[in-house]
């Protein structure tokens, strides 16, 4: 039914097709009777959200706005209706709301649109912006940080209580379709360099990632093992979590020597290094990591140029399940 709306979207009409056709006209002064506090809301989510739960959840959480939930053909699509334009106001400044970790966005009611005409993808959401200087504790600055992120809905320069200055707070309006954003670079610092400007949002839905074994290649150089340090450094910073060097490896290849390998272990203190590395040293997890990155995408420059016959096709596929499968610990990756 999607498919067919969008190809109805874009019919073309000849002079010859519209004469004589009868067009139906919209009175835009009509309101619909209490329509200006109603909001329409998706909960994304790919299995369908149940509707008595979904009402008292959240009819327990906005005990203090009376609401009715109707749900709306549509998969997750529902229709809140409240008493007054205050409780409105109180739903919409207080995203994003979730349902069992899930995004519930919120749109405003508009009589006419149908359900499928509703845009969901902006969230709403505030984000903290580190390494800011002191002297750019501004909300000039703030908006324009907040502008680079996505779009600027509100600031909050985080004053008093001994945190001026630790970071400041933009609420803006992104995408959450696409990847987030973990720093910003804006202008450059006294050295001439990047100035980056590492964030950290709140109030984060459900999002799909993957957590486990992270293999990162670097070449045999000092600058770029000290690059990567202080990129995970950054991300450390973001995200809030550090990374378990004490159970990290560095695996060398056969040709560098040791004053190179004492030099990098120095780095990257209590790391444990090895002599190459085989696939027995990595969890299913790290296997997954690795056929996805090597085995399945490498094909793909091949593949959106020539049709592959089976012939290639097939030793692709076994040697996939060997390494997924295979226990032998002297196999190379």
């Amino acid at each position: 039914m999607s498919d067919l709306t969008s190809l109805m979207a874009n019919l073309m009409f000849t002079e010859e097709d519209l004469e004589g056709m009868e067009t139906l006209q919209f009175e835009e002064e009509r309101q619909v009777e209490g329509s200006e506090t109603w909001l329409v809301g998706k909960v994304i989510a790919s299995s369908p959200i149940d509707h008595d739960k979904l009402l008292r959840v959240f009819k327990a959480i906005w005990k203090d706005h009376p609401l009715e939930v109707v749900p709306v053909l549509r998969k997750n699509m529902f229709l809140f209706k409240f008493g007054v334009k205050d409780d409105v106001d109180y739903a919409l400044d207080r995203c994003p709301w979730t349902f069992h970790g899930n995004l519930l966005s919120l749109r405003q009611f508009d009589k006419l649109l149908g359900p499928q005409d509703y845009d969901f993808k902006a969230l709403p959401i505030w984000t903290r912006v580190f390494n800011v200087p002191l002297s750019f504790m501004m909300e000039k600055v703030d908006e324009k940080l907040g502008n680079q992120m996505g779009v600027n809905i509100a600031t909050d320069l985080h004053e008093g209580a001994g945190h001026s200055g630790e970071f400041m707070r933009t609420r803006v309006e992104i995408d959450y379709t696409l990847p987030l954003r973990r720093f910003i670079v804006v202008g450059k610092n006294r050295s001439w360099k990047p100035r980056i400007y590492p964030l950290q949002d709140e109030r984060l839905p459900n999002f799909c990632y993957f957590c486990d074994d992270s293999l990162i290649f670097i070449k045999n150089s000092m600058t770029e093992a000290q690059r990567l340090k202080e990129v995970l450094q950054v991300c450390e910073l973001s995200l809030g979590q550090k990374v378990n060097i004490e159970k990290s490896f560095i695996y060398y290849n056969k040709g560098i020597n040791d004053v190179n390998k004492s030099q990098i272990r120095n780095i990257f203190l209590h790391a444990r290094g090895s002599e190459g590395w085989t696939k027995q040293l990595l969890c299913y997890g790290g296997h997954e990591v690795l056929i996805k990155s090597l085995a399945q995408s490498l094909p793909t420059y091949g593949m959106s140029c020539f049709l592959h016959p089976e012939c290639i096709l097939n030793p692709i596929m076994r040697s996939i399940h060997n390494f997924w499968w295979s226990g032998n610990a002297k196999e190379s990756v």
